[in-house]
């Protein structure tokens, strides 16, 4: 009884505040117990979704990084709810937090795209086409260019090349071929059929070699798989006066969309081009400039049969030739196309889904 007497000592509202301070710390004891069960769990979501994250990072997938890093900055404001907030409040972000990170950590990856980059290599040629895991790279660029073009494949996480295809014995376009067969594996070597006229090209077959990667050489009407896509040499000139013109022109093909490339082909090897090769399989929506933009080259008949949208020239900043050719920009503006130009724009990347074409460009 002694206590009784106490307790009724205390005013009504004292007795009030005391039992609401018990119930909200019952409260919040119930619901730390809740977060206690379930944070393995929700721990084990944001380790695999960590994981993913920078897998996709490495693999050049920015879309799903973004959505994934706003839905951590999402979950970080309702942790910090569920610690101020009331009882209802709590409960409703916990369940909210549990929601963010099973869609973040479970969401599908983007649709695969078709990427063709064009790499800025000063003057020279290095294109990187890529479908999910399958890749191919045309041309090398020269042996200044190393760095950029070992850089370009690593930050792509790229550790197989399925398809090294030189389109002729240029220097600056094979100058890094044998960097690459020593630095990633490679599925197959593809070359023109004729010979080089410099040493440096012999080491590139001797590197393949030695690194027991098949050597194909082209001819029109090859194909081969890349993932979903198709790549197809249309023409390859034989017994040309000049090397520009014995070099392999490539088309890639993924669902609806198509690009086309002539390597160096100037005059005589897009008149082949033309002459032996369905116009249907001429229409593209990238044509990538031959020979760097010189005059020669991408003449208005192939501009009139191919109706690209786009056109990449590859070219160094302030080259010595005056790349790409006043007479070329006079036809590429009279057929209205759009350009882009390495020296101007730095890589371009082409990403197509399989029906439409959108560029990036990255200086």
């Amino acid at each position: 009884m002694p206590r009784q007497r106490a307790a009724s000592r205390w005013p009504h509202s004292c007795r009030t505040a005391a039992s609401t301070v018990a119930g909200s710390s019952i409260s919040r004891l119930n619901t730390s117990a809740a977060i206690s069960r379930i944070a393995p769990g929700v721990m084990r979501i944001f380790i695999a979704s960590s994981q993913r994250l920078l897998k996709d990072f490495m693999r050049g997938r920015r879309a799903s990084c973004q959505k994934f890093t706003f839905g951590l900055c999402k979950a970080r404001l309702l942790c910090y709810n569920i610690r101020k907030g009331g009882e209802r409040v709590r409960k409703f972000c916990l369940l909210l937090l549990i929601g963010i990170l099973l869609l973040t950590g479970c969401q599908r990856h983007e649709p695969h795209a078709l990427t063709v980059t064009v790499a800025d290599v000063g003057q020279g040629d290095c294109t990187v086409v890529r479908l999910g895991e399958a890749v191919l790279v045309i041309d090398t660029g020269d042996p200044t260019a190393r760095e950029k073009v070992h850089a370009l494949l690593r930050t792509q996480g790229i550790e197989r090349i399925d398809y090294l295809l030189l389109t002729h014995p240029h220097e600056d376009h094979y100058g890094n071929a044998r960097m690459l067969l020593q630095s990633f594996a490679v599925g197959m070597l593809i070359l023109p059929p004729v010979a080089g006229e410099e040493a440096a090209y012999d080491y590139v077959t001797e590197a393949a070699t030695a690194r027991g990667v098949p050597l194909h050489y082209a001819a029109a009407g090859d194909r081969f798989a890349l993932g979903d896509a198709a790549l197809e040499v249309l023409a390859v000139l034989e017994g040309a006066a000049a090397l520009n013109d014995a070099g392999v022109m490539l088309r890639v093909s993924f669902g609806e969309t198509a690009f086309l490339f002539t390597g160096d082909g100037e005059a005589a090897a897009e008149a082949h081009l033309l002459a032996t090769v369905p116009p249907e399989k001429l229409k593209c929506d990238l044509l990538k400039a031959g020979h760097h933009g010189s005059e020669t080259s991408t003449s208005a008949a192939l501009l009139a049969a191919a109706a690209p949208t786009y056109v990449a020239v590859s070219c160094g900043k302030d080259n010595e030739y005056g790349f790409p050719h006043a007479a070329l920009n006079e036809r590429l503006a009279a057929a209205g196309v759009t350009v882009h130009r390495t020296d101007l724009q730095g890589d371009i990347c082409y990403t197509s889904d399989g029906t439409a074409v959108r560029v990036t460009t990255k200086k």
